[in-house]
């Protein structure tokens, strides 16, 4: 081999070994941190998880925005109304009383992925507790403190994902007309994760430990509207995350760089109620949009994801009047339409006026 035979063969040797060059080669995920192949995918589902809860308790919280009779703060005679007047909520709400609630939501997801080269399943868990005041008839603010739990099998390496953390989300609500709210949120989220994957070649166990960050924010246009005992909503919102996980070394040497994970989600809905006194049954769907995201990318002959994206969220639940301060509601939802995933989640939530 000549001088410049020699020179090249070295050059694209250390070109390859280089962290850059790494980073961007397409890996077999079975030889990956568990964080690798599942981020993306669990990066969007805790988040709209929590956008989703939050958005929900604002919208309880202002109503069906109008003046009249409903379970929300601010009044409304569109979409709850005539909703818990037995209770004593004939009272308009624009008085003096009333203008603090405090309320808390708590949600169960079991997520599952049934791709060979990314395969996962588990659990998360998500608690909110929120307190806002009423500043006019018209406009609302609060804060919401949360926690979130996350534990995963990663079947694709054949290890696991522990994780948990704590996230701080102001909001806020206001009234446009007696048709029409809008509702605004941001939050920041700190985690820890715990994982562990078995290597394929020598079959030990390899450990690792990781920190994120995420922030979000998001807010929602929502259109609601009485017909007889029907409620009729419908809603369209944007929502943005970031994410940053830390850069780390696994038990066995293994360095993963940091990486940053985005998100911007457009989510449209729509919701029937049907009111019946004290209860108000209902049924619910939202079409998600991911504008953008990021994309899983695996080895060489392993099975593709299709890092689809759009998904719907179809469900349903029924809202409640304890008394005239007291309301809440229990909601199921399943996702559907995204190749390979799979979800289903059940939540509960209380609010309280004083």
């Amino acid at each position: 081999m000549n001088k410049l035979g020699i020179i090249g063969a070295l050059a694209a040797v250390a070109l390859m070994s280089s962290p850059t060059w790494a980073s961007e080669q397409a890996q077999n995920t079975d030889d990956q941190a568990s964080t690798v192949a599942t981020a993306p995918s669990v990066t969007r589902v805790a988040t709209s998880l929590t956008f989703g809860l939050l958005s929900g308790r604002v919208f309880d919280a202002v109503g069906a925005i109008g003046g009249g009779t409903d379970t929300g703060d601010l009044g409304s005679k569109s979409f709850y109304a005539g909703f818990g007047k037995q209770t004593g909520e004939g009272k308009s709400a624009g008085g003096g009383e009333r203008r603090i609630g405090v309320w808390t939501n708590v949600a169960y997801s079991n997520i599952e992925d049934d791709l060979s080269s990314t395969a996962y399943d588990g659990n998360v868990f998500s608690v909110l507790v929120g307190a806002d005041y009423r500043v006019s008839d018209r406009f609302l603010v609060g804060l919401a403190i949360g926690y979130e739990n996350m534990d995963l099998d990663t079947t694709f390496n054949r290890g696991s994902i522990e994780a948990d953390g704590f996230t701080i989300a102001p909001y806020a609500g206001y009234v446009i007309n007696r048709y029409f709210t809008v509702d605004v949120s941001g939050g920041y989220t700190d985690l820890d994760s715990d994982m562990s994957r078995t290597s394929p070649i020598s079959g030990s166990v390899i450990t690792g430990q990781l920190d994120s960050s995420r922030w979000f924010v998001g807010g929602n246009l929502n259109a609601h509207y009485q017909v007889n005992r029907i409620s009729l909503l419908g809603r369209a919102g944007l929502l943005y995350a970031t994410e940053t996980q830390d850069a780390f070394t696994e038990s066995d040497t293994t360095f993963n760089p940091e990486r940053d994970l985005d998100l911007g989600q457009l989510r449209i809905g729509a919701q029937i109620a049907y009111r019946m006194g004290k209860v108000q049954p209902y049924v619910t769907g939202t079409y998600e949009y991911d504008f953008s995201r990021e994309k899983i990318v695996v080895g060489a002959g392993q099975a593709t994801p299709s890092n689809d994206r759009s998904g719907f969220e179809v469900g349903g639940g029924v809202r409640f009047a304890l008394s005239d301060r007291v309301s809440g509601g229990i909601e199921g939802s399943t996702h559907v339409g995204r190749d390979d995933f799979s979800s289903t989640t059940v939540s509960g939530n209380v609010r309280i006026k004083f």
